[in-house]
């Protein structure tokens, strides 16, 4: 049984009173035809209370009168099967919640689900200081189906959550099929409780109903950070994935490293982040990335790493010629940068070098030795600038030795061989031929050539084409997997920079991808940083990450600016970043209070 732990105190921060805030608990009337601190529900709505009426049934906070009224009640992102959720909550003491956890879950699992049992108990009572001691009882059991700790492509997220009350006695039973679906539905029993009262008379409520089946749709569902062009530190990514347990994402990509900056350290090649980070302070030691690898797993969450290649390498890639080694990258920082990169500065690996494999191969090793690589590894492959290649005297004379030639053709021939070696120095590595690589759409995944370069069997493609393109479709009908980045909405860092428009959250949830069976694995959206560092990230991937969440979760219906019945689209989502709030997000707002206040009015 986990124990629960000590209430927490001083609910006057500014995270607990911004909540308190939009959850319009302060009375806040302006002309006394409304009462602020009770709401009504009628048609799966929830508004003010008119002061002439207070006959009807209301509730004392908004959060309360959503999770009873609306189809879905504060749920994000809704089930993928119709829940069944009842209409009265009762009062609970979050400190003295009882969870009991499988005798047949083997020592690791019982560790791991204490762990997410403890995350789960903390956030129950964050914001709330209670005054009295309710009389009605929690107890959670959980049971896995399989108890293993393995998080990867195939892992099975499916879970069931029953509340039942008996008197004084509100009984939830979550089954999950891995730990991962016993996390999961966790996650939403959460989302099944309420807060009424201020800071100083606060209660915290649960339903005593509920009955919910569930799994997602889609087993890749991610946000891609980059970490090179602006440092981003440990506690920025930590609260990142935070919100993603939240909202049941599971893949934070990590694309650490770039031409700009290589911050990641190695222990066999400590070379990379001493030439290539922008500072001794603004890297991640091996101590930190298996920190935050544990911490991400502690919230259902894997760490997809990327080394991008062959281009958006330069920067920690220099030190080749005085170590005797030769250059492994070419052009590294040349100008005009226009000729031999799409950004400042320039970069791009030196495929004729044979020390650059062996270097690709220790760093290959202690990336399998760190993360979770068994099944998937990401080797970027974009934008690869012929110019650079084609500028570079060695590089000429290689191919034409080959008989290769110098058309274009011949440099895609050549770029494709680069990732077939590099694959090769990953097999060597790993010690197994078993893991998908991942790449970047580029010309050299061009639909009418690509079954001449890479093998299907073994390369997963990340599509980044806009949403009217046909080659996404035109790759899957030749046999290639798929994750969807479309460009044209799910980059979050548009809207910052010359040509390019922002995302809105409503763009990012209509954004449906095609249903293809285990072809489609699912999609992420893209934080590039030319434009965010910590002072930004919070608002600039918050809420319309959380958007996503809900589209690769159940893919429900689109909706039409705010309207359609998936209904109440917009106000569920409220919820779910005031929950964001409660971790410590700072999201962007999608709503006047007045339009949270009173629903279907704007």
């Amino acid at each position: 049984m986990v124990s629960p732990p000590t209430p927490l105190r001083n609910c006057r921060n500014g995270v607990q009173m911004l909540f308190i805030l939009l959850a319009g608990l302060i009375v806040k009337n302006t002309n006394g035809s409304v009462n602020a601190e009770k709401f009504v529900c009628e048609n799966f709505a929830c508004g003010q209370a008119s002061l002439s009426n207070l006959t009807v049934q209301y509730y004392k906070s908004m959060e309360l009168c959503r999770l009873v009224c609306g189809r879905y009640g504060n749920l994000w992102p809704i089930p993928t099967e119709t829940p069944t959720l009842g209409r009265m909550a009762k009062e609970i003491d979050p400190t003295t919640v009882e969870i009991h956890i499988d005798d047949d879950a083997n020592p690791e699992s019982k560790v791991y689900l204490n762990d997410v049992s403890e995350l789960f108990l903390v956030r129950l009572r964050q914001g709330c200081d209670l005054t009295k001691a309710p009389s009605t009882k929690v107890q959670v059991k959980m049971r896995a189906k399989k108890y293993d700790l393995t998080l990867d492509m195939d892992t099975r997220e499916a879970y069931k959550l029953t509340i039942t009350t008996n008197g004084r006695l509100i009984e939830a039973f979550i089954e999950g099929d891995t730990v991962y679906g016993i996390r999961h539905g966790l996650e939403t029993l959460l989302q099944l409780t309420a807060r009424k009262g201020s800071c100083e008379k606060c209660s915290v409520l649960m339903l005593t109903h509920a009955v919910i089946m569930d799994k997602p749709l889609y087993k890749h569902r991610g946000i891609l950070i980059d970490t090179a062009r602006n440092f981003i530190p440990l506690k920025d990514l930590k609260r990142t994935i935070d919100g993603m347990g939240s909202v049941k994402l599971n893949v934070l990509h990590w694309h650490a490293v770039d031409s700009h900056s290589f911050p990641l350290e190695f222990k066999r090649i400590p070379q990379m982040s001493k030439t290539g980070a922008y500072s001794s302070e603004e890297t991640y030691s091996v101590e930190e990335q298996n920190e935050l690898i544990e911490y991400a797993k502690r919230r259902g969450v894997r760490i997809l790493l990327e080394i991008d290649s062959p281009a958006h390498a330069g920067n920690g890639w220099t030190w080749g010629p005085a170590a005797g080694m030769g250059e492994m990258v070419l052009c590294a920082n040349k100008e005009p940068w226009r000729q031999y990169c799409m950004q400042p500065p320039c970069g791009q690996m030196n495929p004729i070098n044979p020390n650059l494999y062996k270097v690709l191969g220790e760093m290959f090793k202690e990336i399998n030795e760190r993360f979770t690589t068994h099944d998937l590894f990401h080797l970027g492959g974009d934008e690869v600038m012929l110019g650079c290649w084609k500028s570079t005297k060695s590089i000429r004379e290689y191919l034409l030795a080959k008989g290769m030639g110098l058309s274009t053709r011949a440099f895609h021939e050549f770029w494709a061989d680069f990732h077939r070696k590099s694959v090769e120095a990953w097999d060597k590595a790993v010690g197994h031929n078993k893991t998908n690589v991942i790449l970047w759409t580029s010309d050299l995944t061009d639909p009418y050539e690509i079954l001449n370069r890479l093998d299907p069997k073994r390369f997963i493609i990340q599509s980044w084409t806009g949403s009217d393109s046909e080659v996404p479709n035109k790759l899957i009908q030749k046999g290639y997997r798929l994750i969807f980045s479309t460009v044209s909405n799910w980059y979050l860092d548009h809207g910052f920079r010359d040509d390019t428009k922002y995302k809105t959250w409503t763009t990012v949830y209509n954004n449906k991808i095609p249903a293809h069976g285990d072809r489609v694995l699912g999609g992420e959206v893209c934080m590039w940083t030319e434009f965010v560092d910590k002072q930004s990230l919070d608002m600039k991937v918050w809420p319309r990450s959380a958007a996503l969440a809900e589209r690769l979760w159940s893919d429900p219906k689109t909706i039409d600016g705010v309207s359609g019945d998936v209904n109440q689209v917009e106000y569920r989502l409220a919820s779910a970043r005031d929950r964001l709030i409660r971790l410590g997000i700072q999201p962007d707002q999608i709503m006047p209070e007045w339009c949270y206040l009173n629903q279907d009015k704007c």
